[in-house]
């Protein structure tokens, strides 16, 4: 019960993923961002880092209750936010996202600051993932080596 009080005045950082409607215009896009800014910044919290929202295909459709329309997804606009707030900057922003209907679906997470890079997908080419070695194309036989000769060779590599 301590510990409960004790964190409620500190501030801990926070990351919020989420997906937009992919039919807002740019216009709309920017604005959904600045009120998700602005929400986190009412709250007291301080932005450390965002990316912007990316068109993103989806490997699953996402149904969401619009108004008294379910509407089905197929893609989304994907972006971030990590900041730093005190706990109850997190209660407000859920409530703030609940209420949007242009924000499908978030996911807020407690994380550290020094993890703040962004977050870059493989690129995949004819079904295989980017860097991924098509181990069929390799026709060229590799010689067998016997135990000693590897022996030797990782005597050579090991620096004394």
């Amino acid at each position: 019960m301590e510990r409960e009080v004790e964190d409620l005045g500190q501030k801990q950082i926070y990351e919020v993923g989420f997906h937009l409607n992919p039919a807002l215009s740019e216009e709309k896009l920017s604005g959904e961002v600045t009120g998700l800014r602005s929400a986190i910044e009412r709250s007291g919290g301080v932005i450390i880092a965002e990316e912007f929202p990316q068109p993103r295909p989806l490997s699953h459709i996402i149904i969401k209750a619009i108004g008294r329309e379910r509407r089905r997804f197929a893609s989304v606009f994907f972006g971030w936010m990590k900041f730093e707030a005190e706990r109850t900057a997190a209660a407000a922003l859920k409530e703030y996202l609940d209420k949007s209907e242009n924000f499908l679906r978030y996911l807020i997470v407690k994380t550290v600051r020094e993890s703040t890079m962004g977050s870059h997908r493989a690129v995949f080419a004819r079904g295989r993932p980017a860097g991924r070695r098509d181990e069929s194309a390799d026709k060229t036989p590799r010689p067998k080596m016997s135990e000693e000769e590897i022996d030797k060779t990782i005597e050579k590599l090991v620096i004394e």
